[in-house]
């Protein structure tokens, strides 16, 4: 029984410590696209093809294009989806202006990764509770070293 609470302990110091990480990968990609977004100009852009990477239903890319001082640019969204945009649908993104290549998409899903942190440093918090927990309470148990052989039952 200890072995098996020490692993569940482990466990959860690990699933703690992804957590950690995530949430801190989370914070990181929000603060830079929130300081992105100081510098970056919007442009309104056309859905204009997809890219499938792999199995068609597995969802694709968006590709996107715009123009930005007569020159025309395309961008392909971050994040495969199967719910895709229909092909000349407007969506507003944000380039840089060093750069017109470099875009983010406005109205993304920047609080997925710190939601998926704070999960699994939850879990590993809690998990970590519990099997500390058992830990106190198996300490706890007294255990009779009376000869099991020995014992009469009602069978005997």
């Amino acid at each position: 029984m200890e072995k098996t609470i020490g692993k569940s302990i482990l466990v959860s110091i690990i699933l703690l410590l992804i957590g950690i990480g995530v949430t801190v990968l989370g914070f990181k990609n929000i603060n830079d696209y929130n300081e992105k977004k100081k510098t970056y100009i919007e442009v309104s852009a056309k859905v204009v093809d997809y890219e499938y990477p792999g199995m068609s239903d597995e969802g694709a890319y968006t590709i996107y294009e715009y123009t930005v001082d007569g020159v025309t640019y395309r961008a392909k969204s971050n994040v495969k989806s199967t719910s895709l945009p229909s092909i000349g649908k407007d969506k507003t993104i944000m380039y840089n202006p060093s750069n017109p290549n470099d875009v983010i998409f406005i109205g993304g899903s920047n609080y997925i990764v710190l939601v998926a942190g704070f999960v699994f440093a939850g879990a590993g918090l809690l998990l970590l509770y519990r099997g500390i927990s058992l830990k106190n309470k198996s300490a706890n148990i007294k255990y009779d070293d009376t000869n099991i052989n020995n014992v009469v039952g009602p069978n005997n």
